[in-house]
């Protein structure tokens, strides 16, 4: 398995041919991702599986957000 997913890939998962399409959905669901000086963009599995998460304000007192 590739570490990056394949432009294929990134269409199934996002459901739009268009680049500027999916770097919508993927910043729309938290999914980091790379565009290339082509224009093309690149995702890496471990970002889908763990999309960015924000701090919440009611728990930021309780969490050592450092501590990783």
């Amino acid at each position: 398995m590739n570490d990056f997913l394949s432009d294929q890939e990134i269409e199934e998962l996002t459901g739009a041919k268009q680049v500027s399409k999916q770097k919508e959905i993927l910043t729309k669901n938290r999914i980091y991702f790379v565009e290339r000086t082509d224009g093309k963009i690149k995702v890496c599995w471990h970002h889908v599986h763990n999309p960015m998460v924000e701090k919440q304000s009611g728990t930021d007192s309780l969490i050592n957000w450092e501590a990783a």
